[in-house]
């Protein structure tokens, strides 16, 4: 699994997308984790995400896999390290499979639980991203809509990130999600966070005009 098979002739070997889903799924075990750890998995699932050609299933397996080897100190900031919040910003406002934007989009909402990760996601263009996948010409899934709400309202809660939200959009887009049985999702979930958005955007720190 963690040799694989390079997926573009005289490329790299990397694991293909069913090993990348099964690490996924072998990283939510404590003892399974550990030996990824081991063997230097984060930096493996970073090369892979980064690589030219990348499909979905691996943009999904190597996203969840990172998501969960931070469950064990220092994988997360070693991924970080790598340059994994610009790449993770780059993949999804590049992506359009709904697993690698499930998986993506849990990713960023972990990441962005620092403070300062936070902000860079902000500034590589993750909000951007984030908002874009609830355009409706986008035909992305309800399930996914509700992720990217939640992911916003995330964001929307640092003071920091809100003048950019606001110039960006985001509250005339969500407006349209406030009641759950007239937006287009039919989705209480979006509604909840596009609400919750939306009154935290209100909340602008005294001096700061939009």
């Amino acid at each position: 699994l963690i040799a694989g098979r390079g997926a573009v002739e005289g490329g790299p070997k990397r694991p293909s997308e069913a090993a990348c889903i099964l690490l996924q799924s072998l990283s939510l075990n404590p003892r399974c984790r550990l030996r990824l750890v081991e063997r230097d998995c984060v930096r493996l699932m970073f090369e892979v995400m980064s690589s030219p050609g990348v499909a979905p299933g691996q943009v999904s397996g190597t996203a969840g896999t990172v998501l969960n080897l931070g469950k064990t100190a220092g994988q997360t900031q070693k991924f970080v390290g790598l340059g994994g919040l610009i790449l993770v910003a780059k993949m999804l406002y590049e992506s359009s499979h709904p697993a690698a934007l499930k998986c993506l989009l849990e990713l960023v909402m972990s990441l962005a639980a620092d403070d300062e990760q936070r902000r860079t996601l902000m500034q590589e263009g993750a909000v951007r991203a984030t908002l874009n996948l609830l355009d409706k010409a986008k035909g992305a899934p309800v399930p996914i809509c509700e992720l990217a709400c939640e992911c916003l309202a995330l964001f929307a809660a640092d003071p920091g990130a809100k003048l950019h939200m606001q110039k960006i959009g985001v509250e005339k887009v969500l407006s349209e999600f406030g009641d759950a049985k007239q937006n287009r999702f039919r989705s209480e979930r979006v509604s909840h966070a596009s609400r919750l958005t939306l009154s935290l955007l209100s909340r602008l720190p005294p001096g700061t005009s939009a």
